[in-house]
């Protein structure tokens, strides 16, 4: 008579699918609560009233899921829009609408995580540490920042310095060096975010600020001289841009 034979049952194929399930099982109701929803590009986001925001999860799969960091991020909709139309107008509708999915108004915190997760127990532990992080610190950014006014004071902070009389000093590398990665991308176009938002909030330092950015094209600053036609016509368009109605007072 043959022995009989216990089989263990296969260790579970940890999948980014399965993984994106779960957590949606855990806290899923948790999340839309908060106006939240997980989506399986490995993102959870909400859109209100004009902000998009949008946690990263960072992670590898190769039999488990490794995940690495957790980051977030603030996307301004009217701002970004606008802004992509100003710098990317002449490109493909395709292009058009790839630079705006990558636009970015501000960066939050970015946590590394650096674990693995291969068990479903794995995952119940992963929703609690989660929470945690969102209750104390993603979710105080996103309440803060989906404020154009907030958002004012925080690039205010790395602005050039100002002289009255004279205007904003410094160059456009002053400009470049002085700021942080506020948001995507980090140079040309942060001129026509700051441009805008000083719109938005009617700052009566924008027309000063239009002036230096001139001075910097018509200077060579910002590449030679077959650039300089294209930055002066996106200087003019962020002359002539109109701040959304709902935003006037």
């Amino acid at each position: 008579m043959k022995k009989s034979v216990l089989l263990k049952s296969p260790q579970r194929i940890m999948t980014r699918k399965y993984f994106l399930t779960e957590l949606n099982k855990l806290m899923g109701s948790y999340l839309a609560e908060h106006g939240f929803k997980i989506k399986q590009d490995c993102t959870i986001c909400k859109t209100e009233n004009d902000f998009f925001c949008k946690i990263k999860l960072s992670f590898l799969t190769y039999d488990t899921i490794r995940l690495n960091y957790i980051n977030c991020s603030i996307k301004m909709v009217s701002l970004e829009k606008a802004s992509t139309e100003i710098y990317y107008g002449h490109l493909t509708k395709e292009q058009i609408k790839e630079q705006y999915q990558m636009a970015v108004t501000l960066y939050g915190p970015r946590k590394e995580v650096e674990v693995d997760i291969y068990q479903d127990e794995q995952i119940s532990l992963f929703v609690i540490a989660f929470k945690d992080y969102f209750e104390k610190v993603l979710l105080p950014f996103f309440n803060k920042y989906s404020d154009i006014q907030a958002l004012s004071e925080r690039y205010q902070e790395y602005d050039l310095e100002y002289q009255e009389g004279a205007g904003y000093i410094g160059n456009f590398h002053d400009f470049e060096a002085s700021r942080p990665y506020l948001g995507y991308l980090c140079t040309d176009d942060a001129v026509g975010r700051r441009v805008l938002i000083m719109k938005y909030i009617n700052d009566p330092k924008v027309n000063d600020f239009l002036k230096w950015y001139q001075a910097c094209i018509e200077s060579g600053q910002l590449g030679l001289e077959p650039y300089e036609g294209y930055y002066l016509k996106v200087a003019q368009k962020l002359i002539d841009w109109e701040v959304p109605q709902k935003y006037l007072k």
